[in-house]
């Protein structure tokens, strides 16, 4: 009977400790699974009053390059009544060309000229209206007119777009970074967060306004136009209340405006060495310091020389 109680003890035991470890796990975790979610929320999604504003900018110019710009050889074909396929094509291709010049163009006047926060005033204003003029003309205008007045507002949406490329996003980093100049840190875990949260201010918005577009039933080119417009309008007056949140800088750094210019460059052509134009810059700098250090040398040694003189005549 003893060796019954103790085998049914030593059993009794096993389960209990089975039990607990058992209990151990559900326990542990889904604390550690929850930790992870928060962690990454916590490294993916950032909210701020300087940064939402121009999140809802990105969004609603995502859902206009998506729904129109991107197929705007489709609505160039349906409007203007034509089979002439090339004749859009054309028009389409120079249009992007366009764009892309402008982008650098645009850069380079934000940084040497005016601050971001007008460019992306101005550039916004005139696509806005590039919008309202299209809507406009294809509810009330007829078909004919409407492919006169297109290449108005085509330039008036082409500043839109290469205003996007060109300031939007590193207005929207730079406000990032001056709210988080505040607490810096070099520990491992906050400097990937920085980084990851950085990417996701862009893509997190862009993704939700391809998403609008693909998702909001917009039966006809009107209904389209008429979305873009209001978006893009709401989304516009949004950014403008929140410029008491914004940091502007009025200061034009000439090694940043050299370093953005080179961001466009590699954006715009992989192929372009602009490895060789980086290293060139550098030896351009150092040699700069170094000729001013020579010349402070040389303005000391005559000043010394200077004072000699005059010590020798007393």
């Amino acid at each position: 009977m003893r060796g019954f109680d103790r085998a049914d003890s030593i059993v009794w035991r096993q389960s209990v400790i089975r039990l607990g470890l058992i209990w151990s796990r559900c326990n542990i975790l889904p604390c550690q699974c929850i930790d992870s979610v928060r962690k990454w929320l916590g490294n993916h999604f950032y909210f701020s009053k300087a940064t939402t504003p121009i999140r809802g900018l990105v969004i609603s110019h995502s859902y206009v390059n998506h729904a129109l710009v991107s197929i705007l050889i489709t609505y160039l074909t349906d409007k203007w009544r034509t089979s002439n396929f090339a004749m859009a094509a054309l028009v389409t291709n120079v249009q992007e060309g366009v764009s892309d010049i402008l982008v650098i163009v645009l850069a380079r006047i934000s940084d040497t000229h005016m601050t971001r926060f007008k460019m992306i005033v101005s550039t916004n204003a005139a696509y806005f209206l590039g919008l309202l003029l299209l809507w406009i003309c294809s509810e009330f205008v007829s078909s004919q007119t409407v492919a006169k007045i297109y290449y108005g507002a085509v330039v008036l949406i082409v500043l839109g777009e290469a205003g996007r490329s060109a300031t939007l996003k590193e207005f929207l980093e730079n406000q990032y970074f001056s709210e988080d100049k505040e607490r810096p840190s070099t520990d491992e875990n906050y400097l990937k967060r920085l980084e990851t949260r950085k990417e996701a201010l862009w893509h997190h918005p862009w993704f939700l306004g391809a998403l609008l577009a693909v998702f909001l039933p917009t039966p006809t080119w009107t209904i389209t136009l008429m979305v873009s417009t209001i978006l893009v309008g709401v989304s516009y007056l949004l950014f403008l209340l929140g410029y008491s949140c914004y940091f502007v800088s009025s200061r034009i750094d000439e090694y940043s405006t050299w370093k953005s210019r080179l961001d466009y460059l590699k954006k715009l052509s992989p192929v372009y060495p602009v490895e060789q134009e980086e290293e060139e810059e550098e030896r351009r700098r150092d040699l700069h310091g170094h000729k001013s250090d020579l010349v402070l040398l040389e303005l000391v040694s005559t000043r010394r020389s200077a004072k000699k003189k005059v010590l020798a005549t007393h």
